[in-house]
């Protein structure tokens, strides 16, 4: 089925939250491990029918934040998706708490616990409210800064537009597709600081009424860093400061000698070479058969993947 095709219905909240907790009954109730694992599977197969609507409206909000249909489709999910995240809250409380819960390790991996419990760590009813706005939030910023629009060269361009300009052998418009974009964000500066200073507010509070520091120790585990936390983190950190900071100073060095820069600006970061940056060769069509070609050299396994993102019209890879 191509993209285009893919049929959209907007969820039926009620019905939707009603089976989850009867889900959540059953699972807290199964008598054995595969009466668990078999309701686990339903259960996955239930909410992927409300992911899928999810993933479409958002995946159509942001081809064009200003369509207004599917910015409505997106402002019902902003609204209601907390509802759905604390009902399956819900829903792995009841399987942790039931004692075959290590069935699921055993059926689906080391993991499956694990990200459970992190669900229960980063959701409560309480949140309800503040995840809603913290949505809306997100889509206003989405929003602003999909709907950019700069005027550069003559010409009315978004911000993916820009990047042509940057890879520019002339130095001048390489600096003035730099300014056009500092330009917007500046004179939307009031917005964007305020969608920035609302979600750390919103995000923090999240994090206190669930008991964490801070929103940062609570995403790590909303972002389900099983394994490691912020020691690993900053060891990591470390490391890079260490060994990659001072090799990619050398390489941003012979880069400038490459091309002939004796001090060399931000606005040349995207210049790769004295002669211009490779440009594609052929238009679309040309382009999208060369990455099947290529595609089915590697292997019949990635080659069957292309085909079919192709075929069913999957990529969105024309900037706009």
């Amino acid at each position: 089925m191509k993209f285009c095709d893919m049929p959209y219905k907007r969820p039926d909240l009620s019905a939707l939250l009603a089976r989850c907790a009867e889900l959540a009954a059953q699972l807290s109730a199964a008598p054995t491990p595969e009466a668990l694992v078999a309701l686990y599977r339903e259960e996955n197969h239930e909410m992927a029918h409300y992911r899928t609507a999810q993933i479409l409206a958002n995946i159509h909000y942001t081809q064009d934040t200003r369509d207004p249909i599917w910015s409505a489709e997106q402002d019902w999910f902003d609204e209601n998706s907390p509802a759905v995240s604390n009902a399956e809250t819900c829903i792995a409380k009841a399987i942790l708490s039931n004692p075959h819960a290590e069935a699921l390790a055993d059926a689906f991996g080391s993991t499956v616990l694990p990200t459970l419990q992190n669900r229960v760590k980063a959701m409560d009813e309480r949140l309800i409210p503040l995840q809603q706005k913290e949505n809306a939030l997100i889509s206003a910023y989405q929003k602003l800064y999909g709907g950019a629009l700069v005027t550069l060269d003559g010409k009315r361009l978004t911000i993916p537009q820009l990047n042509l300009y940057k890879e520019s052998m002339d130095p001048a418009m390489r600096r003035a597709a730099y300014d056009a974009e500092a330009a917007y964000f500046d004179a939307h500066r009031q917005e964007f600081d305020s969608i920035y200073d609302q979600l750390v507010h919103n995000r923090n509070e999240q994090a206190r009424i669930l008991g964490y520091k801070d929103y940062s120790e609570l995403s790590y585990v909303r972002m389900n860093r099983i394994g490691y936390g912020p020691k690993e983190v900053k060891a990591f950190r470390d490391e890079v400061a260490v060994h990659v900071v001072p090799m990619l100073t050398k390489i941003m060095a012979l880069k400038a000698k490459r091309i002939g820069l004796e001090h060399p600006m931000f606005w040349d970061s995207a210049l790769n070479f004295a002669d211009g940056n490779p440009a594609p060769h052929g238009n679309y069509e040309e382009l999208m058969a060369s990455a099947r070609k290529m595609y089915h050299e590697l292997s019949p396994v990635t080659g069957a993947f292309i085909d079919f993102m192709q075929d069913n019209e999957m990529f969105d890879v024309m900037s706009r």
